[in-house]
């Protein structure tokens, strides 16, 4: 009885420590002037566990998906860009500073350099409107959050719903307190809304970033960061229809971060 209860200590530590690498690499943009980084404790003690395996839910069969038109000419124009950028790419990392060279594919920037330098050429209202010379995910986050629901101000308007976003929009969240620095994580949507099946509050999203590492079905090489497109689970709260985690996973666990997650169209 103590051998068996002390395998399935080691398997749940091995998985905690499986999904908290996970998490670092994969959701999060790490500020580089963060006091200390998340202890595992603090990981594990936050994070929600899912029954069904990682490959099951990041990879399994989609449910019909939403409408991926999008809903402007402004989110229009932010698709086009993104998309020529990074079909063009050559070399990209992830970097607090932003350097761009179009003409030989060279994007290197963080995922708040990458929505400040798509805005500033496809939406320069909207850009303006973060009031910041340098925005961060943070700023983006608060931007969107204090934006109208029922018209746009100043290029934006807040979209509840994940079942409401369409293609072109923007998404940011801010970090909860105990990540210790990390300021939060932002970019842009680029196709439909699918519904996991038989998950009813998860759900797959296309999305355009730039981060330290890639996501399901990811444009970047596996282990490698900066811009590109890939594919991520979300879930959201049934009760508003907002996103409310990010899901995770590794080695065939799986689990949620809790997160508030705002979502942004842009005018």
């Amino acid at each position: 009885m103590r051998a068996r209860s002390l395998l399935l200590r080691f398997v749940i530590v091995r998985r905690s420590i499986a999904a908290v690498l996970t998490v670092a690499l994969v959701t999060l943009s790490v500020s580089v002037t963060q006091a200390r980084r998340p202890t595992v404790a603090e990981w594990v003690r936050h994070l929600r566990p899912v029954l069904p395996s990682a490959a099951a839910i990041v990879e399994g069969p989609s449910a019909p998906a939403s409408d991926p038109a999008p809903a402007t000419p402004a989110a229009q124009r932010t698709l086009t860009l993104l998309d020529r950028i990074v079909r063009q790419t050559r070399s990209t990392r992830y970097n607090h500073r932003t350097i761009v060279d179009e003409r030989a594919g060279r994007y290197e920037l963080d995922c708040s350099g990458l929505v400040a330098w798509v805005l500033a050429r496809s939406n320069p209202r909207a850009l303006a409107a973060i009031r910041s010379s340098r925005p961060v995910a943070a700023e983006i986050t608060a931007t969107i959050a204090r934006s109208p629901e029922d018209r746009a101000r100043e290029g934006w308007q807040r979209v509840r719903r994940l079942a409401d976003a369409r293609a072109g929009d923007v998404f940011a969240w801010r970090n909860p307190r105990w990540l210790h620095g990390l300021t939060g994580h932002t970019g842009f949507i680029v196709g439909p809304v699918e519904p996991v099946r038989g998950y009813p509050t998860m759900f797959r999203v296309r999305i355009t970033d730039s981060n330290t590492s890639g996501y399901a079905s990811d444009t970047r090489p596996l282990g490698t960061g900066g811009l590109g497109t890939g594919t991520a689970t979300v879930t959201i709260d049934p009760s508003t229809g907002a996103i409310n985690g990010i899901v995770v996973g590794h080695l065939g666990a799986s689990w949620v971060l809790p997160l508030n997650v705002e979502i942004g169209r842009l005018h």
